[in-house]
């Protein structure tokens, strides 16, 4: 938040909108994924150990969908998709 404006990341990028004095927006308690220390960037894939869709970097954070890794994998909500990050590559932060 900076004044009357928040920022979400949305498929890598920071989509700011005008939100005067948090009316437009709930407090968040879900988990997070941020890259690992170290870790500049970790790409999105379209499903477990497959296409790019997208990349995230340090300092953006994006939300766990499902804390089960499949084939090392977690699955993120990325944009308006599902993605899934290698678990070995990412930290996970309580909201």
């Amino acid at each position: 938040r900076r004044g009357d404006w928040t920022a979400v990341w949305y498929a890598g990028r920071a989509a700011w909108f005008t939100d005067p004095a948090g009316s437009r927006t709930l407090p968040g308690g879900a988990e997070r994924v941020t890259p690992a220390p170290g870790v500049p960037t970790v790409p999105v894939l379209g499903s477990a150990g497959g296409t790019e869709v997208g990349t995230l970097r340090t300092g953006q954070a994006t939300v766990l969908l499902d804390p089960a890794a499949v084939d090392g994998h977690l699955r993120v909500g990325y944009g308006d998709t599902i993605g899934y990050v290698r678990s070995d590559r990412v930290t996970l932060e309580l909201g």
